[in-house]
């Protein structure tokens, strides 16, 4: 559960970094807040995958679902690969593995595609950006409109912790109430800026 709610903290500020606010702009300026901002998603994806091969295990737990506690014992070595006994593939995890999947394949768009990060040093990537932008002729506006799609993560994130019944069972209903409003806090400063950003395109 520390792995998921720090990783859904991460992905919450994500939001609230792309809507570039004043304090972090002053703080890091506008290229030092991009990086950090393009970097923040592996430590958040890292973090997720934790949270999820810790809950369910790299392959199918064999525990009963009736007793998933009994795991709780195991050695990290056996909890890696079979999880704490609870079980994946429910309408709960779905939209956590949603989230995971969506947030990787952005993070890579981003990274090979949009960021200008210490993975520009790796020359075949910077081949494959340069063969991309010239010969296909896809441009940044494009990758940014698809990387835009890591909203959807962000409510599938909520509902996520939504129906979590972990959560309420560990009796954390206030811990879960705060992790939601943080949630629609930044998804709502994010939309304020592209609201407010296309508005300035236009006048412009």
């Amino acid at each position: 559960m520390a792995f998921g709610a720090s990783a859904f903290v991460i992905l919450a500020n994500q939001f609230i970094l792309a809507s570039r606010p004043a304090f972090a702009v002053k703080a890091l300026g506008v290229k030092g807040l991009l990086s950090f901002h393009a970097t923040m998603p592996i430590a958040a994806v890292a973090l997720a995958f934790a949270h999820k091969v810790l809950k369910v295990g790299i392959v199918e737990n064999r525990l009963p679902i009736e007793d998933p506690g009994a795991a709780l014992s195991r050695p990290v070595s056996e909890a890696l690969k079979e999880g704490l006994g609870f079980v994946d593939g429910t309408f709960q995890t779905m939209f956590g593995s949603f989230a995971l999947i969506v947030t990787i394949a952005l993070a890579v768009v981003a990274v090979a595609f949009m960021a200008n990060t210490v993975f520009m040093r790796i020359k075949p990537l910077v081949r494959l950006k340069s063969w991309v932008y010239s010969k296909i002729g896809l441009q940044y506006r494009f990758f940014r409109a698809i990387h835009n799609a890591l909203a959807l993560a962000g409510l599938a994130l909520i509902a996520h912790v939504l129906f979590a019944a972990s959560g309420l069972e560990a009796g954390l209903p206030i811990g879960m109430a705060w992790s939601l409003a943080w949630m629609a806090f930044a998804l709502a400063l994010y939309a304020r800026y592209k609201i407010r950003t296309k508005k300035q395109a236009k006048a412009a």
